[in-house]
């Protein structure tokens, strides 16, 4: 843990949020693979990022398109096998990611015209429709999160002093809303969206170079509690507003992992100080997901929190002594945790360090 840190703020939280690490101990998981519809792990590659209580994953996989491999949108059910979603658009372009999905099944995320504009878009029922734009016609967007009463959040340019500029972003009935910065023309963006519509993300601040975390609470940014002179961003959110996200000291050289509950921010438990740790979801039941890089290392380590105020675990360790074996027998070492359900599975990846190729995994409670 950061010494920085005021210590006594953690047990404040710790009692807002009623969770002891004594009672709140680490479970372990089966590991599934996700699969791409590949002959073999060399044409394999896919990339997983989001999970909702219907198990339905989404994130993108590699396919070939006109002799060429881009990535695409993808959606694996509980069979695990990937599905592409309809991103072509006429045919102008392959590069596309479904970034979340709720439990009505609807899908946002975002693709990269052949020009390289990158555009938020939603899939229903498969079909692919354009958001639009702060700046209109300009610039580009994309769509990150969404709620279960489809509210859709993420970042789009705004036309600002004559400059495009990325903005936070809320759609409403279809429309752009600029959710502001905390600096003026400044930049910020949204990361994700609870079913109560509190937004969370990161945001420019007058007088410093790194942004800080953020939230929205109707049309109002506040800045989240932080050590003075700390940056960082806030990177999920659960239903009773507990935010978690990662943060760095002013003064420090590795960034801390951190958890915010109303009024009281926290840094959370580290397994050695010489590290990057970053907390990317955290559930209903206050389970927090995330990854943890040591100094030269070349892939992270999966981490898992059983509670704000618990000591992180190696995921690895957890999955017994059979590990995550790939779809083509290979046992696979994950090296990152992307996103968690209400029910406690988890999305996980993990990398062949030979050719860089990406595996997903997901991760179901014993």
């Amino acid at each position: 843990m950061n010494e920085k840190i005021h210590t006594g703020a953690f047990a404040v939280l710790s009692a807002l949020l009623a969770l002891s690490s004594s009672g709140a101990q680490a479970v372990t998981f089966s590991c599934k693979p996700l699969m791409d519809g590949s002959a073999s792990a060399g044409d394999s590659q896919m990339h997983a990022g989001a999970i909702n209580n219907r198990q339905q994953v989404v994130g993108f996989a590699f396919a070939p398109y006109e002799g060429e491999y881009g990535f695409g949108a993808a959606t694996w059910g509980k069979d695990r096998q990937a599905v592409r979603l309809n991103d072509e658009a006429g045919g102008f372009t392959v590069h596309s990611d479904a970034n979340d999905i709720n439990d009505a099944g609807q899908v946002v995320g975002d693709i990269y015209e052949r020009g390289g504009r990158e555009r938020a878009v939603t899939w229903v029922d498969g079909q692919m429709s354009f958001l639009p734009n702060l700046a209109g016609d300009q610039g580009g967007g994309a769509a990150l999160a969404i709620n279960k009463k489809g509210q859709i959040v993420g970042r789009s340019h705004a036309l600002l002093a004559g400059q495009l500029v990325w903005r936070a972003t809320r759609w409403f009935n279809g429309a752009p809303v600029d959710l502001g910065a905390l600096k003026k023309n400044g930049e910020s963006i949204a990361f994700g969206i609870n079913d109560a519509g509190v937004v969370i993300g990161a945001s420019d601040v007058a007088g410093q170079v790194g942004a800080v975390p953020v939230r929205w609470v109707g049309h109002k940014i506040s800045a989240l509690p932080l050590p003075a002179g700390a940056a960082g961003t806030a990177s999920g959110i659960n239903a009773a507003g507990t935010i978690v996200g990662s943060v760095i000291a002013q003064g420090d050289t590795h960034r801390t992992a951190y958890a915010w509950q109303g009024d009281q921010g926290v840094a959370m438990s580290k397994r050695s100080a010489d590290t990057d740790t970053y907390a990317e979801a955290v559930n209903a039941q206050g389970v927090v997901i995330g990854s943890e890089l040591a100094p030269g290392a070349s892939y992270g380590v999966p981490l898992y929190w059983a509670a704000v105020d618990a000591q992180p675990v190696d995921l690895n360790e957890l999955v017994g002594p059979a590990g995550c074996v790939d779809a083509f027998g290979q046992a696979r070492q994950l090296i990152g945790a992307r996103d968690i359900n209400d029910n406690g599975v988890i999305i996980a990846t993990a990398v062949n360090p030979s050719d860089y190729r990406s595996y997903s995994f997901r991760l179901t409670p014993r």
